[in-house]
């Protein structure tokens, strides 16, 4: 299941303004989610709070995209730039959930065009595919103090598509 990011906000409001903070930096991070055949693909994802919802944004005919409506498990890392040195750290696993209101598709869609570019001729209503994250888990590093939420509730077990059983194969 997982709780949105509007209940984390509830639940942790200082950590949760502290992670945006870091997604609204960088306004990408790493996904991570499993391919069809069952390994493991990370790939860059544009990021952003909007309405309180944490939203994933992609184009819908990528791989990563399809893998995503397929099996909604992901993980999201925020980047490192830096090894020696690398500042505040999000870890995010939870469930990326297709958006389909067309009204909380189109108030994402004008955030990340404000923020991404000012081009008010394109359509990015029509051009991306939007998840909203529901949080399994939340890491924190490198905030001041450290901050690490402890886990939320779990998801149920999904029969993994190989072995026909909960969990991996």
């Amino acid at each position: 299941m997982g709780i949105l990011w509007s209940e984390f906000v509830i639940e942790a409001g200082e950590l949760a303004s502290e992670i945006s903070g870091v997604i609204e930096r960088y306004r990408f991070a790493l996904i991570g989610n499993i391919r069809r055949d069952g390994t493991p693909r990370i790939s860059p994802v544009e990021t952003h709070v909007v309405d309180h919802d944490l939203a994933v944004v992609m184009l819908p005919q990528t791989r990563k995209a399809e893998d995503v409506r397929r099996d909604e498990r992901v993980t999201l890392q925020s980047p490192i730039t830096n090894a020696a040195d690398p500042g505040a750290e999000y870890k995010l696993r939870g469930r990326g959930v297709t958006v389909n209101s067309d009204a909380h598709r189109q108030a994402i869609a004008d955030a990340v065009d404000g923020r991404v570019c000012p081009c008010p001729s394109r359509s990015a209503l029509d051009r991306r595919l939007t998840f909203s994250v529901s949080l399994v888990s939340v890491c924190a590093l490198g905030l001041t103090p450290r901050r690490v939420c402890p886990m939320l509730p779990e998801p149920r077990p999904r029969p993994h598509p190989k072995s026909g059983c909960g969990g991996s194969p």
